[in-house]
């Protein structure tokens, strides 16, 4: 059984790092690609995976991103590999097992992940520390309808933009859990927006408003973060299972 793991990244010196440290543990670097558009700060030289060299137009387009994952998903469905899976560079897509494994096992044509987001709870916890365990040092998330993603398939996924949703309806499988760490510590992503700042968009993107979260320029993150959290009555705590995963 043929499996490959798939992301896309601009400029992704924190997030790549980790997501590939996470996915070397089921899959090879033959198995694993990488689609970059545009990076420039050296997140994507030398690391020994597959490399996808993606331009793009207007910097940051929505529509093209959507357009560019499709195109090469499918690529690697008919270059022999039985499953594709997709995930952006800061999700982690896990079972209480052997990863790989169990995509191999499930027999499904199309996997719909149960998705979590997991908070830093600024104030309760401190900033996180990336020389140790991430997901020890966070306690809470909550249960995403926008992150229960269809993401791994033995056959081609036709996602909408931002690749919350897609053209196939699919029931989500709780065997397979999507975790998103966007919000997992409040500096990072100051840090991770702001450098997306000045970046072209495409008109239509704007227009839409497609990606919305990545536009905010530093001083509206703190006021998204509370719009997301403080609403929240169902965060939960995170189990100890996904906790110990990196």
């Amino acid at each position: 059984m043929k499996i490959a793991a798939l992301t896309i990244v601009h400029n992704e010196r924190i997030m790549l790092p980790l997501w590939l440290r996470y996915y070397r543990r089921w899959f090879n670097d033959a198995d694993i690609y990488v689609i970059d558009n545009d990076s420039n700060d050296g997140s994507t030289a030398d690391l020994g995976c597959n490399i996808f060299a993606a331009p793009s137009i207007y910097g940051f387009d929505s529509q093209w991103m959507r357009k560019t994952v499709i195109m090469h998903f499918a690529f690697l469905l008919e270059r022999g590999y039985d499953y594709v899976l997709f995930a952006e560079c800061d999700e982690l897509i896990a079972t209480r097992g052997d990863l790989a494994k169990d995509i191999a096992d499930s027999k499904a044509t199309r996997i719909r992940c149960e998705g979590y987001e997991v908070i830093h709870q600024i104030g309760k916890e401190p900033p996180l520390d990336w020389e140790k365990p991430i997901l020890a040092q966070r306690s809470k998330w909550y249960r995403s309808r926008a992150f229960s993603k269809v993401a791994i398939a033995s056959v081609p996924i036709h996602w909408n933009v931002g690749f919350h949703s897609c053209g196939e309806a699919v029931l989500i499988d709780p065997h397979f859990t999507l975790v998103h760490l966007h919000r997992i510590d409040y500096n990072t992503a100051v840090m991770r927006l702001s450098e997306r700042q000045g970046r072209p968009i495409s008109e239509e993107t704007k227009r839409n408003h497609w990606g919305w979260q990545n536009l905010l320029a530093a001083r509206e993150v703190k006021q998204h973060w509370s719009r997301w959290v403080q609403p929240t009555s169902s965060m939960q705590p995170i189990p100890e299972w996904v906790r110990g995963l990196i």
